[in-house]
């Protein structure tokens, strides 16, 4: 054999091994990141500082929303909570979110104990032509400031009721109710009752989008002091 066809030979050779190679190696697509909101619905904690996967960080006040921020997905990540810059909720929080996903945690406990969230609620994205608008609600008083309010109801201003179940604090409505598009005023009821707990008014709902109210401890230890909200 000369010398030009061994060099044909090994150049053959080794083109064949980097095809076999290549074959073997698999290249997977980064999943579009999740979107992640916080509620800050604790006691006592004015700002919550919530440090998402030892990058984001956000600032969340009492009875607020935080903007949603754009995390990773397709792997755990990490939530720890903070106070005044002190870590007061365990770092051992994590959660997985599936690509384009978006949650919703709702911070609670005090500054005083390790705070927690409760079970994340799974935001929903509508069609673009989807003609009405959907809710969702979450409970999220504590039992210790709550007397009449230990279970609760949520009816529109006209006295339609909302969501068909009664709620207990820490829970959210496992089901979306669908809307119309318009503006809306939003009450919360004493179960069985016509006592009114609290209230929002000149919500406008538009079609197409999903929107959670929820109710939250405005002023512990005061009972039955409530607040509502929507976002």
């Amino acid at each position: 054999m000369n010398l030009h066809s061994f060099r044909l030979l090994i150049a053959l050779a080794l083109a064949a091994t980097l095809s076999a190679c290549n074959e073997s190696v698999l290249d997977f697509p980064v999943p579009t990141p999740a979107k992640v909101r916080i509620v800050n619905t604790s006691r006592d904690a004015d700002t919550l500082g919530v440090v998402i996967d030892s990058t984001i960080k956000l600032a969340v006040a009492r009875g607020a929303v935080s903007a949603a921020a754009d995390v990773s997905a397709g792997r755990p990540i990490t939530f720890i909570v903070t106070y005044q810059g002190v870590q007061i909720g365990r770092d051992t929080a994590r959660y997985t979110l599936g690509a384009n996903g978006s949650m919703v945690l709702f911070a609670r406990g005090s500054k005083q104990k390790l705070l927690s969230f409760n079970s994340p609620v799974q935001d929903t994205t509508l069609a673009a032509d989807e003609p009405n608008a959907f809710v969702k609600f979450t409970n999220a008083c504590e039992y210790d400031f709550v007397e009449a309010g230990g279970l609760v109801e949520l009816f529109t201003g006209t006295g339609d009721r909302v969501f068909k179940e009664q709620y207990p604090p820490d829970i959210t409505s496992p089901h979306w109710s669908r809307v119309a598009p318009g503006t809306y005023t939003f009450v919360l009821r004493e179960a069985g009752t016509t006592r009114e707990l609290a209230r929002i008014d000149n919500v406008t709902l538009a079609a197409g989008k999903s929107y959670m109210i929820f109710c939250y401890d405005r002023n512990p230890p005061a009972l039955d002091d409530i607040g509502l909200s929507i976002f």
